[in-house]
């Protein structure tokens, strides 16, 4: 599929609107590490008085996910220190099963509310694990002598401690990068484990669904979805796959995450068997599902780690080889999982100037199978 002229001309004014937010972030962190610096630098504090510490990690379930191994160089470190998280709405249910942490925090959009909150907790230190000028600039606000978090879009002055943004150029896993913040608070660990517990109460719904849907000893999860498009598997593929599986022997539960109901529904479709569809769950429900699971295929996405948190044999798709979106950067962590990937590099690629998706279109079904064939357990029946 060749890019129409429409397209090129759009391609292009992307490229520079890139290239003009990249100056005018350059001109910011310029003039506030001239000027401004000084008057949001503390004095250096010793390790041993940090007493309360902020970690912020407000974005995606995925992100939160990756950075578990941070969190416990933080707790591993600071063995005597209150650990408070502040996460996005959506993610505060799974955030409370994070192990190492004392409490969590919903982040609020407006500052001055979210300030107050955190000015009253007198943290020592805070890590920002989600680079962005307006927490980097919370961080400042939270009157903590200890700031650390990525210099990005101009805002690395508000850090005591900062680390330069490079991950649209530079292949390493997200765990590594939420390892490195946290390493410039001197924050060390050995065990990279992602590790997650479930709540009794969502296990045991979890299990109530199962016993109501599920009929075969074993059951794969399969999700479709993803939040952009350009790292969506065909829906084609996955009905080959699902259908493959459930002649294997198990039982097949296609998730529709939030917007997603028509996907899961036409995969659904395409299949000669009928799956089971499952939407409109919650996170520590899915969480307890997945634990029960015997195999989890699907897109990158939040899901994906989450299963793979949770120990679950995961094939993940991936196309697009961009650093933004790359499996070197979100693929799923842990031992006994499998990438399915192209081999496809566009030249000049970047994720939000892609229409064709040609290296999603590259996996063909009878990858993914063969990858499933490859996985420790699995057996036809």
């Amino acid at each position: 599929m060749n890019p129409g002229p429409v397209f090129k001309k759009t391609r292009f004014l992307k490229i520079w609107f890139r290239k003009i937010r990249k100056a005018y972030y350059s001109f910011i962190a310029f003039s506030g590490n001239a000027v401004l610096r000084p008057f949001f630098t503390k004095k250096k504090q010793d390790s041993e008085t940090v007493r309360r510490i902020l970690i912020v990690r407000v974005d995606r379930l995925g992100d939160l996910i990756l950075s578990i191994p941070a969190i416990r160089a933080v707790r591993e470190t600071f063995k005597e220190a209150e650990i408070t998280l502040l996460v996005s709405p959506e993610n505060h249910e799974i955030a409370r099963g994070i192990p190492g942490i004392n409490a969590t925090m919903v982040f609020e959009k407006g500052l001055l509310s979210m300030t107050h909150s955190l000015k009253k907790s007198k943290f020592d230190l805070v890590l920002v694990l989600h680079p962005g000028f307006r927490l980097n600039f919370l961080s400042w606000l939270t009157g903590a002598k200890q700031r650390a978090g990525y210099a990005t879009c101009g805002a690395g002055f508000f850090l005591t401690h900062g680390l330069p943004d490079d991950r649209d150029v530079r292949s390493r896993h997200e765990v590594e990068s939420a390892l490195e913040i946290a390493g410039l608070a001197g924050a060390v660990t050995e065990n990279r484990e992602v590790e997650l517990n479930i709540s009794p109460g969502d296990m045991k719904l979890a299990e109530d669904y199962i016993s109501k849907n599920i009929k075969q000893n074993r059951f794969a999860v399969v999700h479709p979805g993803s939040r952009y498009r350009h790292i969506r598997w065909l829906p084609e593929g996955f009905a080959q796959v699902a259908d493959y599986l459930v002649e294997s022997g198990m039982d097949v539960i296609v998730l529709a995450g939030p917007g997603e109901n028509a996907l899961a529904g036409k995969v659904a479709e395409m299949m000669k068997h009928k799956p089971v569809i499952l939407s409109g769950i919650s996170l520590g429900k899915l969480s307890g599902l997945l634990s029960r699971a015997s195999l989890f295929v699907g897109n990158s996405t939040g899901t994906m780690h989450l299963a793979a948190a949770l120990k679950i044999p995961v094939v993940a798709i991936f196309g697009n080889n961009h650093p933004l979106d790359s499996y070197r950067s979100w693929g799923p962590w842990g031992k006994g999982n499998i990438v399915v990937k192209s081999d496809l590099s566009c030249r000049g690629c970047h994720p939000a100037d892609c229409k064709s998706f040609d290296c999603m279109k590259a996996v063909k079904p009878a990858d993914v199978i063969a990858a499933i064939r490859t996985m420790p357990g699995f057996r036809r029946k």
